[in-house]
């Protein structure tokens, strides 16, 4: 991980992703390593598998994480680190709360909640800060316990994240390496996205963006991106709106913003790289499953069979259901006469 100075003889073979990186430490990794486990995410539309399924279907996008922290670990030893970063979250949170109780009360009334919704990244309204007294608080105000829960609502619950080292075999060369893989529904949401991008980072995040970059940036420079969204709510137009179509929208420019124009995710942290509190990662956005191994989306003709094989299904199930209730309460009038006489 290369700071700019560093990088400068590399041209633009190495991509600029970490500010801010202690000269000393940073110099003494060779290029060829730190090319190799630069972190990247990749996010496509995503297509069952023939031959190497995840039991995913065609409703969602694949969102993947390669990161230096994973090179040469297995899966317990990835959990550890998720599990490492449950725990920092935890003392944010208890910083966050702190900071907030000024009185020592040990708890948070309307106008402290608002001061920490106001750092987790949700637009902030009298309406929301209502809205979670009512839910999760008691007594117009939150305990540190219900702050948590709070917090939860606005960042999202726990991932169901899996960790890959055969995708770039069975996918596509592009997704080489050791990944950290998730799915998230096409039809959701971009801001689901933003949330989805702030959990797969294995270390604590503070704060999460997707970048735009409207020319070819192969060195991240921050100077030639805006922001496209940074709100866990609702906030960029319905063309890109969903996570289909914002990966629609995006290959039609450049699925490498090193290479055109494209993505990058902005991460802020206390430790999201080694001596950075923020760091640029590329959004890889690719074709939906370009491997050999992965089935062609269904035709119309295999689109009616899948649809009548389920129809059937239903009909089948729905006839057995009828019968039991129409035994049953056979039994039952049987029953009654029977108490009857």
């Amino acid at each position: 991980m290369l700071p700019r100075k560093c990088r400068a003889g590399l041209g633009n073979l190495v991509p600029a992703w970490s500010r801010r990186l202690r000269l000393a430490s940073a110099c003494r990794a060779s290029a060829a390593t730190t090319f190799q486990q630069l972190p990247s995410f990749t996010l496509a539309n995503y297509c069952e598998a023939s031959a190497f399924g995840m039991g995913r279907g065609q409703s969602y996008c694949l969102l993947t994480l390669r990161h230096p922290m994973f090179v040469g670990k297995d899966k317990v030893e990835i959990d550890q680190i998720y599990d490492e970063k449950v725990t920092a979250r935890e003392r944010y949170i208890d910083t966050l709360f702190k900071e907030a109780d000024r009185k020592n009360s040990g708890r948070l009334g309307a106008a402290e909640l608002k001061e920490v919704l106001g750092k987790s990244q949700l637009p902030v309204t009298d309406a929301r800060v209502e809205y979670f007294l009512s839910n999760h608080g008691s007594d117009s105000s939150v305990t540190r316990e219900q702050l948590g829960y709070v917090l939860e609502e606005v960042w999202g619950g726990k991932l169901a994240l899996d960790f890959r080292s055969d995708l770039g075999t069975h996918l596509d060369p592009q997704y080489e390496g050791e990944r950290v893989t998730c799915f998230i529904g096409r039809s959701s949401q971009i801001h689901m996205l933003l949330r989805t991008l702030r959990h797969t980072w294995p270390t604590l995040v503070e704060h999460i963006a997707l970048m735009h970059s409207a020319e070819a940036n192969p060195q991240l420079d921050p100077s030639k991106m805006e922001v496209f969204d940074e709100d866990f709510a609702p906030t960029v137009p319905d063309d890109v709106g969903t996570s289909f179509r914002f990966v629609s929208k995006a290959l039609e420019e450049s699925p490498d913003p090193s290479a055109g124009p494209g993505y990058v995710v902005r991460i802020r942290g206390p430790t999201v790289a080694e001596g950075a509190d923020e760091v640029y990662v590329p959004l890889l956005v690719l074709a939906q499953n370009a491997g050999g191994d992965i089935a062609e989306p269904r035709n119309l003709f295999d689109s009616v069979l899948h649809a009548g094989r389920w129809f059937g299904i239903a009909v089948v199930g729905g006839t057995v259901v009828l019968y039991c209730l129409t035994a049953a309460g056979s039994k039952t009038k049987g029953e009654g006469d029977t108490l009857r006489t």
